[in-house]
């Protein structure tokens, strides 16, 4: 019998999954409009009038996704061949959707993208504007104890990534250094402490296409309400996760008089370019790029890497900071998970109790390696090797993302699948006790496709190192770095010294990593034990959020920065 299909605006945790399907009552796919968009529009038509359904489900979640995404969500389900098509709101409540909306969708659809095209118009002018000025730096005031920090993404579905993590950790830190912050926020940031306000701001306009425009119509939702909160409480400086198609921290700056911090994680043009799918209005979202970096009193970057490619964006170098992420140590302790939660977390995830077991938390994107686990799982199954059965080695993955259908085929194979369990989405506070209840920790991570150099700071690796496992990881970049003993500050550690706090692996390779994985099992409790207590004692000393938020905010308020941050 042909499933029903299940539309939804990103990947569902499997909790919702679970719901979805005991809602509807029957077997069910899953296809969300992230994966649609990346398939392009023809052959996403193709993919949905593919194949006719017993029945078509929508979920509109949140009411930022009713006000977006519901009117794609339902013009996507009229283009289904099926024989009923229904909506599932929050409240669990199945309703038929009225086929004869199609007109009136599609109305909505065309005024959203002009009032898109509008604001992108707007938005290339006023960061025109702001490359046209001359940029002189405001360093932060001595006892600056008023933040407003913005992060004006258009993210939905559940909170989780490595961004909730650095979001909350710089946040608490600034709290912890006697900052007053107030966030503007599209979602609540789960790890942020209760006693920070947060000002949560969903969208409220229809939906645009191409998608784009939708990031250029929040920005002005954004910035008006930016406005108001900054009116209200006079910050004394803004500090902005930087995103694709926003400028409110930039213009704030400008009418406000303080200064902007700046955190630029990297190109979102060059990531769309390599990643995604190339922007319909690149040259539009470059410019509102530059007029970011260029703004900004103090840009802070993850890697060297990164700040190498903030300065051929035009950022002078000594206006930038090189700050790995960080971990809260105290989040990710191990000594306040008891051994009955980790127990109790594993029944549930249907994991043998005393299994040997690895674990890989994180996005399934291009580089994060997931397909390369999965692939040295495979490897490792197919050989027979005798120690999977005699530890009862157990594979468990916690994500969802661009390859987890991959990864889904690679481990259906009868060798594979009863060692493995792929828990999909888990809500972010989770991980602390997901990580406690696995013995070995694997940071798999791939080169870039097109050759250019690694330039991430994976949050997951120094969660992993806090909560004291030994960690199997891409000799990569940084991550080979810090696994060395590297701290920022340090000159850069050799290729050929030897890892300390975890076996290093080659990057890509399922073979190598398969290596690494039965090193792993090889060694003792004992040997597990040390390698975990260095890798502890390596972030508590060096990679605490609360020392990056101590570098950003002398940086920020040196009258003359020298060296460009930490290599």
């Amino acid at each position: 019998m042909t499933p029903s299909l299940a539309l939804s605006p990103t990947v569902l945790s499997q909790d919702v999954r679970d719901h979805l399907a005991r809602s509807i009552g029957e077997p069910l796919d899953f296809l969300d409009l992230a994966t649609l968009r990346r398939d392009g529009i023809l052959p996403a038509l193709r993919r949905l009038r593919a194949t006719r359904r017993p029945a078509v489900v929508i979920t509109v979640g949140e009411e930022s996704d009713r006000w977006l995404l519901g009117d794609t969500l339902s013009l996507a389900s009229l283009l289904v061949p099926a024989g009923r098509r229904l909506t599932l709101d929050r409240d669990g409540e199945l309703t038929p959707l009225n086929r004869r909306a199609l007109p009136q969708l599609g109305a909505r659809m065309a005024a959203g993208s002009a009032g898109g095209l509008s604001a992108l118009a707007a938005n290339s002018m006023i960061a025109r504007s702001i490359l046209g000025r001359p940029h002189v730096r405001r360093p932060l005031a001595p006892g600056a104890a008023r933040c407003l920090y913005l992060k004006p993404n258009l993210q939905f579905g559940l909170q989780v990534g490595g961004s909730i993590a650095h979001v909350a950790g710089v946040v608490n830190a600034l709290t912890d250094h006697g900052v007053a912050v107030e966030m503007l926020v599209n979602g609540r940031q789960p790890m942020v402490r209760e006693s920070t306000p947060q000002r949560i701001l969903p969208p409220r306009f229809r939906a645009a296409y191409p998608s784009e425009l939708n990031s250029h119509r929040y920005h002005r939702q954004f910035h008006r309400e930016a406005t108001a909160m900054a009116a209200a409480r006079r910050p004394e400086f803004i500090y902005q996760r930087y995103v694709l198609n926003d400028l409110t921290g930039a213009r704030l700056r400008e009418s406000l008089g303080v200064p902007l911090i700046l955190e630029f994680n990297g190109s979102e043009v060059w990531v769309q370019r390599n990643w995604g799918r190339p922007l319909v209005f690149e040259p539009a979202s470059d410019l509102i790029e530059r007029a970011n970096l260029h703004a900004a009193d103090l840009v802070v970057v993850v890697s060297a890497e990164v700040g190498r490619q903030a300065e051929g964006l035009g950022v002078p170098e000594e206006k930038i900071l090189v700050y790995p992420n960080c971990v809260d140590a105290e989040v990710f302790d191990p000594a306040r998970i008891t051994v009955e939660a980790c127990q109790a977390l594993r029944a549930m995830l249907g994991i043998p109790p005393a299994a040997l077991l690895y674990t890989f938390v994180g996005t399934f994107g291009r580089w994060h390696g997931a397909d390369v686990l999965a692939k040295a799982i495979r490897e490792l199954a197919g050989s027979g090797a005798p120690w999977l059965d005699d530890r009862s080695a157990h594979f468990l993955f916690v994500g969802d993302g661009l390859t987890a259908p991959a990864v889904r085929e690679i481990l259906a194979h009868p060798t594979c699948a009863p060692r493995v369990t792929l828990a999909g989405l888990r809500p972010q506070t989770e991980t602390p006790i997901t990580l406690a209840a696995s013995d070995v920790l694997v940071s798999p991570h791939a080169p870039n496709a097109d050759g250019s150099a690694f330039f991430g700071s994976p949050t997951k690796l120094f969660e992993y190192m806090a909560m004291a496992r030994p960690i199997v990881a891409s000799d990569l970049d940084q991550i080979g770095q810090v696994l060395r003993g590297w701290t920022p500050g340090e000159r850069a550690r050799s290729t050929s010294d030897p890892a300390v706090t975890g076996l290093l692996v080659r990057p890509g390779d399922a073979v190598d990593l398969a290596r690494g994985l039965a090193g792993a099992a090889a060694l003792s409790p004992e040997e597990r034990a040390a390698m975990g207590r260095r890798a502890r004692s390596l972030v508590e000393s060096a990679f605490s959020w609360s020392a990056n938020v101590a570098a950003v905010l002398e940086r920020a308020g040196a009258a003359t920065p020298t060296a460009a941050g930490l290599s």
